[in-house]
Formats: C-alpha cells, sequence, structure tokens
C-alpha cells in the first residue's frame, strides 16, 4: 500500500502562515493510497477525503512537550506507512527516526526557509532526501537537496487582469511575517527613497506576528514609518487566511519581497500565478525572473527606488505582457499538482 505519515505543526486552513498546508495533504491524498497526519495542533478539521486521518499530538489542549513528544514516538511506531514527511518541522523529523529507521520507512524533510539550525543540520544528515522549492530557497545545500517547486494552488490564485495605471500610483503589497528574514526596514526604505523622487506609492504590509521578537520587530517598523513622515506611503496590518490574500493581490499593481537569500517566499509565486509582478531582492528567483523583459529583482533600497521608477513608465500592455510570460512559469513547474507529483514520484524512486 502506498501510503504517508504527513507530519506538520498545524492544521487550520486559516492560518495566517500554514493555512496552505491542508491543500498539501490533500493534493497527496488523490495519488497515494492514504495520508495519516501527525499534527502538533490541530485547530479546525477541513473536509479531507475518506483516505486522511488526523491526529494531533494536543498543543490545543495544552499538552506539555512532553506529552507530545511521548504521543508522536507512540504515533510513529504505529505508523503502517512506507514513508514519513516531516513538513517545515526539521526536530520532528530527527524525533522520529529511530523509530522509522526500524520499521524500514524512507524519511522526506520538506524545507525552505533561511534559517541554519542545529536541528535542521541533524534533521538533514538523518533524512533520505531534502525537498525545497527552489535551487537557493534551502539554506544548507547538498548531494540531498532536491528542489521540486513551490506547490501553488492555480485554482485558489487564478489570474486575474491587470490594474489600470492610475495616475502613476503603485498600490504595492507585501504579504508575511514580520520576522528578521523578511527585511521589511528595506523595503520601506524604498518607499521612502521613491517618495522622495516624487513616485505616488503606497505600500500595504499584511504581516502576521507569532513571536515576541516578531511582535518587537512590527512595532519598530511601525515606529520608523511614523518618525520618517511615511504614513501616508506605508500601512501595516495583521495576516490574513489564506483565502483573503487573492483579493488583496487583485487590488494591488505589484508584490514587494525583500525576503534575505537561502528561501523562497511563498508570496511571490502566489503573486505572480494572480498575474501581478513581484519585485524581490533574493536571487533565489533568478531562474523565474530570468528574460522576462523587465528587472524584476533589485538590490537594496536604491535599487527598489530605481525598480519601480522604471516600473511606472511602463503601460498597460506592456505590464499584462510581462504578467503572461511570468504566470506561464508558475503554472510549468510551480503548482500544487507539479508538486504533489513530484513528491510521489521520488518517493516511488525511493522503493
Amino acid at each position: 500500500m502506498n501510503r504517508i505519515t504527513f507530519v506538520t505543526q498545524l492544521i487550520d486552513r486559516d492560518d495566517p502562515v500554514l493555512g496552505t498546508v491542508p491543500r498539501l495533504v490533500s493534493a497527496l491524498a488523490a495519488r497515494t493510497d492514504q495520508v495519516d497526519v501527525i499534527a502538533n495542533e490541530v485547530r479546525e478539521l477541513p473536509g479531507f477525503a475518506g483516505n486522511v486521518s488526523v491526529s494531533s499530538l494536543g498543543k490545543e489542549g495544552g499538552a506539555g512537550r512532553a506529552s507530545r513528544l511521548l504521543s508522536y514516538e507512540r504515533a510513529v511506531a504505529a505508523s503502517r506507512a512506507r514513508t514519513l514527511f516531516a513538513h517545515m518541522c526539521p526536530s520532528y523529523l530527527a524525533a522520529a527516526w529511530p523509530s522509522a529507521r526500524i520499521r524500514g520507512m524512507s524519511t522526506i524533510l520538506w524545507f525552505a526557509h533561511p534559517r541554519v539550525t542545529r536541528s535542521l543540520l541533524v534533521a538533514e544528515r538523518l533524512s533520505d532526501v531534502v525537498l525545497t522549492s527552489l535551487p537557493g530557497s534551502y539554506p544548507h545545500p547538498g548531494p540531498k537537496v532536491r528542489p521540486i517547486g513551490q506547490a501553488i494552488d492555480l485554482e485558489a490564485f487564478p489570474q486575474t487582469p491587470i490594474r489600470e495605471p492610475d495616475d502613476g500610483r503603485l498600490e504595492l503589497l507585501a504579504l508575511g511575517r514580520t520576522s528578521d528574514s523578511k527585511r521589511y526596514d528595506v523595503m520601506i526604505e524604498g518607499v521612502r527613497l521613491a517618495a522622495e523622487r516624487g513616485l505616488e506609492t503606497r505600500l500595504k504590509i499584511v504581516g502576521p506576528a507569532t513571536t515576541d521578537r516578531e511582535r518587537a520587530i512590527g512595532a519598530s517598523l511601525r515606529a520608523r514609518v511614523s518618525a520618517d513622515g511615511l504614513g501616508e506611503h506605508v500601512t501595516f496590518s495583521e495576516g490574513v487566511p489564506p483565502d483573503h490574500v487573492p483579493t488583496l493581490l487583485a487590488s494591488s499593481d505589484a508584490l514587494v519581497s525583500t525576503t534575505i537569500s537561502g528561501s523562497a517566499d511563498k508570496a511571490v509565486f502566489e503573486s505572480i500565478a494572480s498575474g501581478r509582478p513581484a519585485f524581490v531582492s533574493n536571487p533565489a528567483f533568478d531562474d523565474l525572473l530570468s528574460g522576462s523583459g523587465f528587472g524584476s529583482r533589485f538590490e537594496g533600497a536604491a535599487g527598489l527606488a530605481d525598480l519601480l521608477e522604471r516600473f511606472v513608465g511602463t503601460g498597460t500592455v506592456e505590464r499584462q505582457d510581462l504578467a503572461d510570460r511570468l504566470r506561464g512559469r508558475v503554472v510549468k513547474e510551480h503548482s500544487l499538482d507539479h508538486w504533489a507529483d513530484s513528491v510521489v514520484e521520488i518517493i516511488e524512486g525511493m522503493g
């Protein structure tokens, strides 16, 4: 039987950070006999197909770490799957490895984040393969790392017509947690420089804060915007459920991402799928953006201001052509179906 144990931190389709996980589970379930989900926390249970089971380790009910670890070890030991797939949780792969090895289970880690930790290095060593979205989206390259695309649900992110240029004013959007890796300070400085050049630019940062550090960064960014008198150019809002993101993208002219190297910002793929250009500083996106006919990657705040100045000068036809060509690449290489097919092919290849 082709069966997968899928390990994740959270099941909740409305979560701003991990709300897309149920889509990954459903896509794998459509291609396998059974998917057994083990989640640290289950807040809301989607209507999964009959070949999906979900068990929670109890965080939502207040279970402590020791209790959750014991429950996890028992769940892995009882698994009848041939493959353990750990989604963005390297410590869970490491904890499962002894039991998985005894039972002959293959171990796969999915990871796309710039932070290198001891638990990540341990999980990489213990895993059979490490999957990520782009060649530059995993922070510790090695022979086990295989890029397979980003898993964008094209039905959830349909292409919408571009907005007509509005007297040179640009409506920009940024999505993602207010973490160090997002470098929102660079983005805000770029908007400030653009405003000095007379560009009418409005940036909306939609960023949830899930830790004390992220809340502190968010407060610092707001204070900076106020001190620099950028209140008319930069606004903030809390994170939104994934189902709300397409509407935000449709009301914007472009997405801006200043995420550092060693990761792949999922919002970039979602923006391009929706027919909106993405302006990024991360070189991991060079292949995706190459030959697009417009310099969509920038370096530093001044580079962002330069890019915005060039984009203001483009017309409707040029913007639509850019959107069409970039979306074609996401459809071909970064769709949810492509991702799930790749995962299953790799599992079958491991025997």
